[in-house]
């Protein structure tokens, strides 16, 4: 049987910053995650891959499990970010071309 502690230093051997908490979520509540716990051999680089994965949706409106409103309400938020990093890309791309004298006054 892997345990949590196991789990944890082997993910951040290779460094994949976790904790001990947020890997026992993941064996807690991820199919792939229950099956580690049974795990007779070492952890091997599909364990890893699945963590990577499950970690990278964790939070967003993509998690597995979440609720209609609350997938929404994640998206919403993503979309708000989405606006404003354009509006700000905007102003970049704004100020260098004015650098390059592209913009006629």
């Amino acid at each position: 049987m892997v345990t949590v502690q196991e789990a944890t230093r082997f993910f951040r051997l290779h460094e994949v910053k976790c904790d001990e908490e947020l890997v026992r979520k993941w064996m807690d509540t991820n199919p792939v995650g229950l099956a580690l716990k049974d795990k007779k051999d070492s952890i091997d680089e599909w364990d890893m891959y699945n963590f990577s994965e499950w970690l990278r949706v964790l939070g967003t409106a993509y998690e597995d499990g979440i609720d209609e409103q609350t997938k929404i309400s994640r998206l919403l938020e993503e979309v708000a970010e989405l606006k404003l990093k354009n509006k700000e890309l905007e102003q970049e791309n704004y100020q260098l071309l004015s650098k390059l004298d592209f913009l006629t006054f």
